[in-house]
Protein backbone atom coordinates (compact mmCIF):
# COMPACT_ATOMS: atom_id res chain seq x y z
CA UNK A 1 0.00 0.00 0.00
CA UNK A 2 1.58 3.71 -0.87
CA UNK A 3 2.22 6.26 1.64
CA UNK A 4 0.60 9.46 1.87
CA UNK A 5 3.10 10.82 -0.06
CA UNK A 6 3.48 8.27 -2.48
CA UNK A 7 -0.08 8.43 -3.27
CA UNK A 8 0.24 12.12 -4.05
CA UNK A 9 2.52 11.58 -6.78
CA UNK A 10 0.88 8.90 -7.99
CA UNK A 11 -2.57 10.72 -8.01
CA UNK A 12 -0.65 13.13 -10.34
CA UNK A 13 -2.42 13.88 -13.98
CA UNK A 14 0.67 15.72 -15.14
CA UNK A 15 2.32 13.61 -18.09
CA UNK A 16 5.87 14.70 -16.67
CA UNK A 17 6.43 14.12 -12.96
CA UNK A 18 9.83 15.02 -10.95
CA UNK A 19 10.51 14.00 -7.47
CA UNK A 20 13.18 14.77 -5.15
CA UNK A 21 13.21 12.27 -2.04
CA UNK A 22 15.51 11.49 0.41
CA UNK A 23 17.47 8.43 0.79
CA UNK A 24 14.95 5.22 2.17
CA UNK A 25 11.71 7.28 0.91
CA UNK A 26 10.25 4.21 -0.99
CA UNK A 27 10.93 5.10 -4.38
CA UNK A 28 11.29 1.60 -5.94
CA UNK A 29 8.14 0.54 -4.51
CA UNK A 30 6.09 3.76 -5.82
CA UNK A 31 8.10 3.21 -9.36
CA UNK A 32 6.77 -0.42 -9.35
CA UNK A 33 2.92 0.89 -8.38
CA UNK A 34 3.78 3.41 -11.78
CA UNK A 35 4.66 0.63 -13.87
CA UNK A 36 1.63 -1.59 -12.95
CA UNK A 37 -0.35 1.25 -13.28
CA UNK A 38 0.23 1.25 -17.26
CA UNK A 39 1.20 -2.20 -17.71
CA UNK A 40 -2.90 -3.34 -17.24
CA UNK A 41 -3.36 -1.86 -20.49
CA UNK A 42 -2.74 -4.02 -23.93
CA UNK A 43 0.52 -3.66 -25.46
CA UNK A 44 2.04 -0.86 -23.90
CA UNK A 45 5.90 -0.69 -23.67
CA UNK A 46 7.38 0.62 -20.75
CA UNK A 47 11.08 0.87 -19.62
CA UNK A 48 12.69 1.47 -16.01
CA UNK A 49 16.14 3.35 -16.42
CA UNK A 50 18.63 2.75 -13.18
CA UNK A 51 22.24 4.27 -13.55
CA UNK A 52 23.55 1.21 -14.24
CA UNK A 53 22.82 -2.43 -15.09
CA UNK A 54 23.89 -3.84 -12.15
CA UNK A 55 21.96 -1.22 -9.87
CA UNK A 56 18.89 -2.03 -12.27
CA UNK A 57 18.69 -5.96 -11.56
CA UNK A 58 19.04 -5.06 -7.82
CA UNK A 59 17.03 -2.64 -7.14
CA UNK A 60 13.64 -3.89 -8.89
CA UNK A 61 14.09 -6.82 -10.92
CA UNK A 62 13.10 -9.62 -8.69
CA UNK A 63 10.65 -6.79 -6.86
CA UNK A 64 9.18 -6.27 -10.10
CA UNK A 65 8.71 -9.81 -10.82
CA UNK A 66 7.17 -10.98 -7.96
CA UNK A 67 4.70 -8.50 -7.51
CA UNK A 68 3.62 -8.57 -11.08
CA UNK A 69 3.48 -12.49 -11.37
CA UNK A 70 1.69 -12.93 -7.92
CA UNK A 71 -0.87 -10.86 -9.80
CA UNK A 72 -1.06 -14.03 -12.92
CA UNK A 73 0.17 -10.88 -15.05
CA UNK A 74 3.60 -12.57 -16.51
CA UNK A 75 3.60 -14.94 -19.46
CA UNK A 76 7.18 -14.83 -20.17
CA UNK A 77 10.42 -13.78 -18.06
CA UNK A 78 13.90 -12.91 -19.77
CA UNK A 79 16.33 -12.66 -17.47
CA UNK A 80 19.12 -12.12 -19.67
CA UNK A 81 17.63 -9.75 -20.95
CA UNK A 82 15.70 -8.21 -17.64
CA UNK A 83 11.99 -8.20 -19.82
CA UNK A 84 9.19 -8.79 -18.51
CA UNK A 85 5.85 -10.36 -21.14
CA UNK A 86 2.70 -10.13 -20.05
CA UNK A 87 -0.43 -11.98 -21.00
CA UNK A 88 -1.95 -8.77 -22.53
CA UNK A 89 0.99 -8.40 -24.86
CA UNK A 90 2.50 -5.48 -22.93
CA UNK A 91 6.33 -5.62 -22.22
CA UNK A 92 8.50 -4.22 -19.49
CA UNK A 93 11.87 -3.83 -19.93
CA UNK A 94 15.15 -2.47 -17.16
CA UNK A 95 18.15 -0.21 -19.02
CA UNK A 96 20.86 1.08 -17.72
CA UNK A 97 21.67 4.66 -18.26
CA UNK A 98 25.44 3.85 -19.29
CA UNK A 99 24.07 2.35 -22.00
CA UNK A 100 21.76 4.75 -23.79
CA UNK A 101 22.43 3.25 -27.83
CA UNK A 102 20.89 0.33 -26.58
CA UNK A 103 17.64 2.60 -26.02
CA UNK A 104 16.98 3.89 -29.26
CA UNK A 105 14.61 3.06 -31.77
CA UNK A 106 11.69 2.11 -29.94
CA UNK A 107 8.61 3.36 -28.77
CA UNK A 108 7.49 3.56 -25.08
CA UNK A 109 4.13 4.72 -23.41
CA UNK A 110 5.92 5.12 -20.31
CA UNK A 111 9.65 5.50 -18.76
CA UNK A 112 10.81 5.75 -15.13
CA UNK A 113 14.04 7.25 -14.59
CA UNK A 114 15.43 6.35 -10.87
CA UNK A 115 17.79 7.84 -9.08
CA UNK A 116 17.68 10.32 -12.33
CA UNK A 117 20.70 12.79 -11.25
CA UNK A 118 23.25 10.09 -11.22
CA UNK A 119 22.61 10.00 -15.27
CA UNK A 120 23.56 12.27 -17.91
CA UNK A 121 21.03 14.86 -18.87
CA UNK A 122 21.81 13.36 -22.74
CA UNK A 123 19.61 10.29 -22.02
CA UNK A 124 16.36 11.82 -21.00
CA UNK A 125 16.94 14.99 -24.11
CA UNK A 126 18.57 12.60 -26.76
CA UNK A 127 17.21 9.17 -26.33
CA UNK A 128 14.56 8.88 -24.16
CA UNK A 129 12.00 12.00 -24.98
CA UNK A 130 11.74 11.10 -28.46
CA UNK A 131 10.66 7.73 -27.73
CA UNK A 132 7.79 8.74 -25.87
CA UNK A 133 6.63 10.86 -28.86
CA UNK A 134 4.39 9.07 -31.30
CA UNK A 135 2.65 7.58 -28.31
CA UNK A 136 2.59 10.51 -26.16
CA UNK A 137 4.22 8.57 -23.56
CA UNK A 138 4.76 9.95 -19.84
CA UNK A 139 7.49 9.80 -17.44
CA UNK A 140 8.18 9.38 -14.07
CA UNK A 141 11.76 11.20 -12.48
CA UNK A 142 12.59 9.95 -8.89
CA UNK A 143 15.87 10.76 -7.37
CA UNK A 144 17.95 12.18 -4.31
CA UNK A 145 19.31 15.19 -5.55
CA UNK A 146 23.26 15.16 -6.85
CA UNK A 147 23.86 19.26 -5.91
CA UNK A 148 22.39 21.23 -9.10
CA UNK A 149 22.70 19.58 -11.97
CA UNK A 150 20.38 19.13 -14.85
CA UNK A 151 17.90 17.21 -12.43
CA UNK A 152 17.41 20.09 -10.09
CA UNK A 153 17.28 22.38 -13.09
CA UNK A 154 14.06 19.83 -14.15
CA UNK A 155 12.65 20.29 -10.78
CA UNK A 156 12.53 23.80 -10.21
CA UNK A 157 11.54 24.52 -14.36
CA UNK A 158 8.18 22.43 -13.58
CA UNK A 159 6.62 25.68 -12.61
CA UNK A 160 6.19 27.30 -15.81
CA UNK A 161 6.03 24.47 -17.82
CA UNK A 162 2.40 22.37 -18.37
CA UNK A 163 2.25 18.59 -17.86
CA UNK A 164 4.81 18.57 -15.24
CA UNK A 165 4.91 18.44 -12.10
CA UNK A 166 7.49 18.79 -8.84
CA UNK A 167 7.20 16.92 -5.98
CA UNK A 168 10.03 16.98 -2.95
CA UNK A 169 9.68 14.67 0.12
CA UNK A 170 12.08 14.01 3.19
CA UNK A 171 13.15 10.27 4.33
CA UNK A 172 11.21 11.14 7.14
CA UNK A 173 8.02 11.79 5.40
CA UNK A 174 8.61 8.78 3.38
CA UNK A 175 7.31 6.24 6.60
CA UNK A 176 10.17 3.68 5.94
CA UNK A 177 12.97 5.39 8.71
CA UNK A 178 12.02 6.02 12.02
CA UNK A 179 12.51 9.58 13.10
CA UNK A 180 15.34 8.39 15.26
CA UNK A 181 17.54 7.07 13.38
CA UNK A 182 17.38 10.19 10.61
CA UNK A 183 18.44 12.38 14.25
CA UNK A 184 21.51 9.41 14.24
CA UNK A 185 22.44 9.93 10.65
CA UNK A 186 22.22 14.04 11.59
CA UNK A 187 24.99 13.53 14.28
CA UNK A 188 27.00 11.82 12.00
CA UNK A 189 27.04 12.89 8.66
CA UNK A 190 27.97 17.29 7.72
CA UNK A 191 25.22 19.33 6.90
CA UNK A 192 25.11 19.20 3.47
CA UNK A 193 24.97 15.30 2.79
CA UNK A 194 22.85 15.84 5.84
CA UNK A 195 20.08 18.03 3.86
CA UNK A 196 20.68 16.58 0.43
CA UNK A 197 20.65 12.58 1.42
CA UNK A 198 17.94 12.52 4.08
CA UNK A 199 15.88 15.97 3.46
CA UNK A 200 16.14 15.65 -0.36
CA UNK A 201 17.66 19.48 -0.36
CA UNK A 202 19.48 20.60 -3.75
CA UNK A 203 22.41 21.61 -1.97
CA UNK A 204 25.70 23.27 -3.35
CA UNK A 205 28.99 25.19 -2.63
CA UNK A 206 27.52 28.69 -2.58
CA UNK A 207 30.57 30.64 -3.44
CA UNK A 208 31.76 29.18 0.12
CA UNK A 209 35.60 28.35 0.53
CA UNK A 210 34.13 24.96 1.04
CA UNK A 211 31.09 23.22 1.43
CA UNK A 212 30.40 22.91 5.14
CA UNK A 213 32.47 26.19 5.79
CA UNK A 214 31.17 28.14 8.87
CA UNK A 215 32.25 31.68 9.95
CA UNK A 216 31.42 30.79 13.91
CA UNK A 217 33.58 27.57 13.50
CA UNK A 218 35.99 28.11 10.96
CA UNK A 219 37.14 31.81 10.93
CA UNK A 220 39.70 32.27 14.23
CA UNK A 221 42.20 35.26 14.31
CA UNK A 222 45.73 34.45 13.26
CA UNK A 223 48.61 35.22 15.92
CA UNK A 224 51.77 33.52 14.70
CA UNK A 225 54.11 35.29 12.59
CA UNK A 226 53.45 35.87 8.92
CA UNK A 227 55.82 33.32 6.50
CA UNK A 228 57.79 34.81 4.20
CA UNK A 229 55.75 32.80 1.34
CA UNK A 230 52.35 34.11 0.85
CA UNK A 231 50.55 32.03 -1.70
CA UNK A 232 47.59 33.48 -4.07
CA UNK A 233 44.89 31.35 -5.31
CA UNK A 234 42.95 32.48 -7.94
CA UNK A 235 39.93 30.89 -9.94
CA UNK A 236 39.38 32.11 -13.22
CA UNK A 237 36.76 29.81 -14.41
CA UNK A 238 34.14 32.06 -13.00
CA UNK A 239 33.07 36.03 -13.06
CA UNK A 240 33.30 37.12 -10.77
CA UNK A 241 36.54 36.07 -10.20
CA UNK A 242 37.43 34.37 -7.05
CA UNK A 243 40.41 34.02 -5.26
CA UNK A 244 42.49 33.57 -1.75
CA UNK A 245 45.46 34.51 -0.01
CA UNK A 246 47.32 32.21 2.50
CA UNK A 247 50.43 30.89 3.97
CA UNK A 248 51.74 27.83 4.76
CA UNK A 249 52.24 26.36 8.29
CA UNK A 250 52.93 23.07 10.07
CA UNK A 251 50.05 23.01 10.54
CA UNK A 252 48.40 23.51 7.24
CA UNK A 253 47.47 26.71 5.08
CA UNK A 254 46.09 29.29 6.77
CA UNK A 255 43.38 31.35 5.28
CA UNK A 256 44.44 34.99 5.44
CA UNK A 257 42.00 36.87 3.27
CA UNK A 258 39.31 35.76 0.28
CA UNK A 259 38.03 38.28 -2.55
CA UNK A 260 36.39 38.41 -5.63
CA UNK A 261 36.26 40.62 -8.31
CA UNK A 262 34.81 41.40 -11.99
CA UNK A 263 37.28 41.08 -14.65
CA UNK A 264 37.95 42.34 -18.64
CA UNK A 265 40.11 40.73 -20.77
CA UNK A 266 41.17 42.89 -23.81
CA UNK A 267 41.99 41.22 -26.86
CA UNK A 268 44.78 42.95 -29.10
Amino acid sequence: MLTTPQQTIFDSTARFRVCSAGRRFGKTFLSTYEIARIARFPNKRIFYIAPSYRMGKQIIWDDLKQALTSRRWVKKINESDLTLTLVNGTKISIRSADNPDSMRGVSLDFVVLDEAAFMSKTVWTEVLRPTLSDRKGGALFISTPRGYNWFADMFHETIDKDNWESFQFTTIEGGNVTPEEVEDARQDLDLKTFRQEYEASFETAGNRIYYPFDMQENVKAFVDEVPNNIMLFNDMNVNPMAGCIAVKTKEGYILLMRYSYSTVIQMS
